[in-house]
């Protein structure tokens, strides 16, 4: 079971800041927090059926044209591309004098990786000429998108702790990162899980073999 007050008001809090909701709503759930936390009639367990859930991505709070929270990230790969388009921007603009950026209507995530266009913060126009990947991609043979493999060493880990999918996404939330959809994690854990299975066949078999 899990206890209503923690976990009940931190859910009001990040939705009162979370800009997809009204903001007459906003207002109302912060103006009703430090009743609740009072309250002395409020249950101490919430049955599994009215706990609060997590949206399958973190909010990330847009500006006009930018992007805050926090993501993860592959320092090489984000190095590299941005050093890239910097060096474009300086040959194609050379009397602009904007930042290069995230583009906001591009950014997407796919587990907890990332890959997004860069553009210039000004109006010159300059953007990078495809969707730059953040990640580092599982090699495999055969066509087909590739894995991220910072997806598939989470579900590694999780095999050997006491922690979940929704516990990871949780925490995600809290932090303003991106989580990744309970469906998305699911997946990987079964294919860990059928590799995990896999290679244990195969070391059984050689054991037989030696005997």
């Amino acid at each position: 079971m899990l206890s209503c007050r923690p976990t009940f008001l931190f859910f009001l809090c990040y939705v009162c800041h979370t800009e997809t909701v009204p903001a007459k709503t906003r207002q109302r759930i912060s103006l009703d927090l430090d009743q609740l936390a009072r309250d002395p009639n409020t249950p101490d367990v919430l049955p599994s059926s009215l706990r609060p859930t997590l949206p399958t991505t973190a909010i990330r709070f847009q500006l006009p044209d930018r992007l805050t929270g926090n993501i993860i990230t592959d320092v090489r790969k984000c190095e590299e591309h941005f050093n890239t388009c910097i060096r474009q921007h300086l040959q194609d603009f050379p009397n602009c004098e904007g930042n290069i950026i995230f583009d906001s209507q591009s950014f997407t995530t796919w587990g907890l990786a990332i890959s997004s266009r860069l553009k210039c913060s000004e109006n010159c126009g300059y953007q990078s000429a495809r969707k730059l990947k953040f990640y580092e991609e599982v090699q495999r043979p055969g066509k087909g998108r590739k894995g991220a493999t910072i997806n598939t060493q989470l579900q590694v880990v999780l095999t050997k702790q006491p922690i979940g999918n929704g516990a990871v996404r949780e925490i995600l939330a809290s932090i303003d990162t991106p989580c990744p959809s309970e469906s998305g994690m699911q997946r990987n854990a079964n294919k860990v899980s059928d590799a995990f299975h896999t290679i244990a066949e195969k070391q059984l078999s050689k054991n037989r073999q030696l005997k």
